[in-house]
């Protein structure tokens, strides 16, 4: 092989026969693990996303039962005032009327 047809080689070889304008594939890489990353972002915040909503269900569902175990409380403390208590002496009289005390104060009766 002569001197001119090596350097015709190296020419063909370091001559560049890619668009200047397309992307090498190290970028095309770096921007397929761009995507992929922001796809997995994307999932994050989804997650995220359906857990917040979960947890106002479930805060919501927590307030409708609070409610309604107050409402069972305070037809049990109606009840309770209601109930007749001349019947009891000493200390249970004593208790009784610091439990209906107590739940007038509660209902500001």
């Amino acid at each position: 092989m002569t001197s001119s047809s090596r350097r015709r080689a190296k020419r063909s070889k370091t001559s560049s026969s890619v668009d200047p304008s397309t992307p090498t594939s190290d970028a095309r890489n770096l921007k397929d693990d761009f995507e992929e990353m922001n796809r997995r972002l994307q999932d994050i915040r989804d997650l995220g996303h359906q857990r917040y909503e979960i947890m106002k269900e479930r805060m919501a569902e927590t307030k409708k039962f609070n409610e309604m175990q107050e409402a069972r409380q305070m037809e049990k403390d109606i009840e309770f005032l209601s109930k007749p208590i001349d019947h009891l002496q000493g200390d249970a009289l004593i208790l009784a009327q610091m439990r209906r005390q107590k739940i007038k104060e509660k209902y500001g009766l």
